[in-house]
């Protein structure tokens, strides 16, 4: 039996009141005339038998989020009080594209911010036929709901890391000035006072007297250099924790740099195997990290080896994963990856 396909940008109207009237007269009174939509943002208008209930489908899913905002902000108005509505389409998984042309930014780190507003299920560097990094990122995402409002929670326009600024842009984002976030308008019409440090819309940069916070986590005890969920202090802490002492000469290239901190990582994941599973042997725990060209023309990525506890380029263990069913929920990444 085929799954049942998922609605589009859809909604449902229903008449709370005796109140009855045909697909025509719906559209312009309701549709066009109370929550300002044109004819040709709308794909489908579904008038059902009785004339007390509607279906309609937009065009994309940034005017089905229009559509559920502008009802909640004027049903109480003659035309809209005597409907509901139903969201019928339900937030589906995207891609988040970032691109940060910095080359100290690491992937662990871009990833640890997107979780703030959404959750990761997978996220690369995205880079050219030859294999060469391009300064970008994408990210498999779901976004969140509002608990209060119920409305989608969107990821920010803008991203910081430390002294690093990147933009971020997917399919449906809503139109925001990155200056200080708010719809409406564009950063280069922006009148408002906004404050980079503390993203306070009352006062510039020069006058905040806030506490100093982190841009990746938001806490006001560190600044991003010094975060515990950052890749970089991730990798010291590893490095603290190591049996052996790395080697200090100032002459190391950057491969045998890389390579070092993937020995770090590797260690840390047969540790953390053996933790969770004492049964196992040190052989049966170790873990292969190896890098496969791709060959689809989409480039070079890293992947995991074929020996027992192999993982993923975020560097999640994939033995348990093999057998779980595909509409299981993905989980947040937080392990951190070598770039």
């Amino acid at each position: 039996m085929a799954a049942k396909r998922a609605r589009r940008n859809a909604v449902r109207f229903s008449a709370v009141e005796d109140v009855k009237m045909d697909g025509l007269l719906f559209s312009r009174s309701v549709l066009q005339k109370e929550l300002g939509f044109r004819p040709d943002q709308i794909d489908y208008l579904f008038a059902f038998p009785g004339g007390k209930v509607f279906e309609v489908i937009f065009t994309t899913f940034a005017l089905f989020e229009q559509c559920l905002k502008r009802f909640k902000e004027r049903n109480d108005s003659a035309p809209l009080k005597v409907f509901s509505i139903n969201a019928l389409t339900q937030p589906q998984k995207r891609w988040v594209n970032v691109s940060m042309f910095n080359e100290y930014v690491q992937s662990a780190d871009i990833i640890t911010w997107l979780n703030q507003f959404c959750v990761v299920s997978h996220g690369e560097r995205v880079r050219d036929a030859d294999g060469v990094k391009t300064g970008y990122f994408k990210a498999l995402v779901s976004l969140k709901r509002d608990r209060a409002t119920e409305e989608l929670r969107h990821i920010p326009s803008t991203i910081r890391l430390g002294g690093a600024t990147g933009t971020v842009f997917y399919v449906g984002q809503p139109r925001r000035c990155r200056k200080c976030n708010l719809e409406g308008h564009l950063a280069k019409d922006c009148t408002a006072p906004f404050c980079t440090k503390c993203r306070n819309t009352e006062h510039e940069a020069v006058d905040c007297v806030a506490e100093k916070t982190c841009n990746l986590c938001g806490s006001t005890e560190h600044e991003f250099k010094n975060c515990p969920s950052s890749y970089a202090f991730k990798i010291k802490a590893a490095r603290l924790e190591q049996p052996f002492t790395p080697h200090q000469s100032r002459g190391r290239s950057r491969e045998d740099v890389e390579e070092e901190e993937e020995e770090l990582i590797r260690l840390g994941l047969e540790e953390e195997r053996l933790a969770l599973q004492p049964g196992l042997s040190l052989s049966e725990a170790k873990v292969d990290l190896t890098v496969k060209q791709d060959t689809s023309g989409e480039g070079a990525s890293v992947l995991a080896g074929k020996q027992a506890g192999a993982v993923d380029e975020a560097g999640n263990c994939m033995e348990h994963n093999e057998g779980a069913s595909p509409g299981a929920p993905d989980q947040p990444i937080m392990a951190p990856t070598p770039d």
